[in-house]
């Protein structure tokens, strides 16, 4: 709490999380034929099933492996839309940002321009836009692009890895190959996130990151329990669902307003 203290602050943090991705929709995928494949995984392991998962995504047209790198996941067109409409909905609400940090994932940035066009078409005004690396989603190494209903049978070890990971209390630990833990995620977003924050004194900053270092950053802010965090799943909030931090300088922290803790603030979007 110390460091809050003795470095600028901001007076407010608006922290989004992006609009609907093209890997959030893939994420839910489910392989074809799913329950004739988890049944020969389970009778031949994943010798057989993996070399037939793949194949038949090949026949249909579809991937078992995202066509793109996570960090190039375009938007949605409803993405795009929610990003718009939350934009439009800012000025309604009293609240005009000075600057708009990103992470260097093309769906944050995405985002940002078009919050930023929103609030220009609701007649407020444009602000500039930074891209930071320490904000980037947590790295997933070799599962990176995986639909998650797959990784039984193409990664069979990691998935019982991660779940056992998740039922000991400790998935804030697990580390897939070549990829980053829960934790390793905080520690990277936090290190740099105060030297950031300190550019921008008695500023309102918005902030569009990602589902596991949002968490990270909500985390840091109010100095919770991270462990408990992860635990509770707190890095499954909504796209463009908003924390509206407020700096409490006679008490030297942050606090959260209740009224908005991942409330989407947009009206309007297709479903």
């Amino acid at each position: 709490m110390l460091a809050f203290k003795v470095i600028a602050q901001p007076a407010r943090i608006l922290l989004f999380r992006h609009g609907q991705s093209a890997q959030n929709v893939a994420a839910a995928q489910m392989p074809l034929g799913a329950k004739a494949l988890w049944a020969i995984h389970q009778l031949f392991g994943s010798t057989v099933s993996k070399p037939l998962l793949l194949a038949t995504d090949r026949l249909s047209g579809r991937s078992s492996k995202s066509p793109i790198e996570d960090r190039h996941a375009p938007l949605t067109d409803l993405g795009v839309e929610q990003a718009l409409l939350t934009g439009r909905e800012l000025p309604a609400l009293g609240i005009q940002p000075d600057v708009i940090l990103t992470s260097t994932f093309f769906r944050t940035m995405l985002s940002g321009a078009n919050i930023n066009r929103g609030m220009v078409d609701a007649g407020g005004r444009a602000v500039p836009t930074n891209a930071f690396d320490f904000l980037i989603e947590r790295q997933e190494g070799r599962l990176d692009g995986f639909p998650r209903a797959y990784l039984p049978v193409l990664e069979p070890e990691q998935s019982r890895l991660y779940f056992e990971y998740s039922k000991s209390g400790r998935l804030h630990l697990y580390r897939p190959p070549g990829g980053e833990s829960m934790l390793d995620t905080y520690q990277r977003v936090t290190d740099p996130l105060l030297e950031t924050l300190a550019k921008f004194p008695d500023q309102t900053v918005l902030i569009v990151g990602h589902g596991v270092t949002n968490m990270c950053i909500r985390s840091f802010l109010l100095q919770e329990d991270f462990v408990a965090a992860v635990n509770a799943r707190s890095y499954r909030m909504p796209n463009l669902a908003l924390m509206d931090f407020r700096w409490q300088a006679d008490l030297g922290r942050w606090v959260l307003d209740p009224q908005t803790a991942e409330r989407q603030v947009f009206t309007g979007a297709r479903k």
